[in-house]
């Protein structure tokens, strides 16, 4: 029964643990990287992964039909440029402005 053996192909994927972290409820690490070899040779894997993902989309009720991406294509620019390096630190006052406060003096 391969079963096991796939699960444990699932548990991978989804922990990102490597193979020799592999819990021994999945079955013996050797032979499950020789079934994960021979299942991706022969696209068996793929096929059943694309079933998986078929019916969990289901179950959660995904429609993938529509699709939008978003992100930036711009590329940030390293330290302060523009607006943000003209920026006075807050709490600081030019030396070249009066000072509000009164001397003390009359």
């Amino acid at each position: 029964d391969d079963r096991p053996i796939f699960d444990g192909l699932i548990w991978l994927a989804r922990t990102g643990a490597q193979w020799s972290q592999l819990p021994r409820e999945f079955g013996p690490k050797s032979t499950a990287h020789e079934r994960f070899s021979e299942w991706i040779a022969t696209g068996a894997l793929e096929r059943a992964w694309a079933e998986l993902l078929r019916e969990d989309d289901a179950a959660l009720g995904l429609d993938w039909a529509w699709q939008a991406a978003d992100g930036c294509l711009i590329k940030a620019p390293f330290g302060k440029k523009g607006a943000l390096a003209r920026r006075k630190p807050p709490g600081r006052i030019p030396r070249t402005a009066p000072n509000p406060a009164p001397s003390g003096t009359c």
